[in-house]
């Protein structure tokens, strides 16, 4: 809840400099920062990837407006 506070927060400053939802070299540059992260903790990148590609679409999905769509 906390987290998608957080996002509500980023989409409403998002939307107020014309910036859509999806920025797809933010999320691959944290993605790779990430999966980093967790080979040096030993944790399965399939299943750190399937947590972070979880937040990051209901995060898109919550940001997401119909001007987005392009």
């Amino acid at each position: 809840a906390e987290r998608m506070k957080i996002v509500d927060e980023l989409a409403a400053c998002k939307r107020a400099n014309g910036i859509t939802a999806l920025q797809p070299a933010r999320w691959d540059a944290v993605l790779v920062d990430r999966l980093a992260v967790a080979r040096r903790l030993a944790v399965d990148e399939a299943f750190t990837k399937a947590v972070f590609d979880a937040i990051h679409q209901e995060s898109v999905r919550r940001q997401w407006t119909p001007e987005d769509a392009g």
